[in-house]
């Protein structure tokens, strides 16, 4: 997801019937965003409808007759010893609001959970790029990784590689999404480094391009799982993918 995009839903995020002019210019030239604008007006009007709650028929009148019946309860046990503190009607009214607005506020945020989950499609993606911004130190790593020690590495992914994935600087274990995916900085054509990390969990149908202001990326479907491949040269991103897609085995 671009700089542009990642903007435009905060905003819409903050005022899903903004009138921002260059929000809803984005909108209309963006087909995912417009399709995240509508989405959340969606979850908005169920947000507004769910506070809305109106009281039924005969409730109030069943709950101050409970309510009745409960305290002559008490009284009768205590004997007179106690002093029942009754509720007015009107107090009784607003108890039975605000419970009312308390369960649409409950019903509201298993909605909005279900919101962020649709709308984190490139979550993936993000922490991608996110790690590779916090761990820069390791494009520059030149370790040599031999065929072997790569495989042996691997393996405990359930992976494997031949020759054909080409020159190998440096391989770590890495936290994404709470899981740990190996994490394989190649040399492309001209020597530079590419990160390739393989998300066994995110499937990928096609190429699915993604960036932030340094790195252009590319989350590329595999028989299970995908790759993320990564460069600060877009240009590096499709030689490396196809290394990659025809040298890697996945053996899980």
């Amino acid at each position: 997801m671009d700089t542009v995009c990642l903007t435009t839903r905060q905003a819409l995020t903050s005022e899903p019937n903004t009138r921002n002019s260059e929000v809803l210019q984005h909108v209309a030239s963006c087909e995912a965003c417009s399709a995240f604008s509508q989405k959340l007006k969606q979850f908005d009007d169920k947000l507004k409808s769910a506070l809305h709650v109106d009281i039924p028929e005969g409730l109030e009148s069943r709950i101050l007759l409970a309510q009745r019946m409960s305290d002559d309860a008490k009284e009768i046990e205590n004997s007179g010893n106690v002093v029942a503190f009754k509720k007015s009607p009107a107090a009784q009214q607003r108890d039975y609001r605000w419970m009312s607005l308390a369960a649409a506020l409950v019903l509201a945020v298993g909605l909005s959970l279900g919101m962020f989950k649709w709308g984190e499609t490139h979550g993936v993606q993000n922490e991608v790029l996110a790690h590779i911004d916090s761990h820069l130190e390791e494009l520059e790593k030149d370790e040599n990784i031999k065929l072997a020690s790569l495989n042996e590495f691997l393996e405990q992914h359930g992976l494997s590689a031949s020759e054909g994935i080409g020159y190998v600087r440096h391989v770590s274990n890495c936290p994404i999404d709470g899981k740990i995916v190996p994490h394989l900085v190649v040399a492309d054509d001209q020597g530079k480094p590419v990160t390739v990390m393989y998300i066994p969990w995110k499937d990928a149908s096609e190429n699915e391009p993604f960036k932030n202001k340094r790195f252009k990326g590319v989350l590329v479907g595999a028989q299970k799982g995908s790759f993320a491949i990564v460069s600060e040269d877009s240009s590096s991103l499709s030689p490396v993918k196809n290394r990659v897609i025809k040298s890697m085995e996945i053996d899980i």
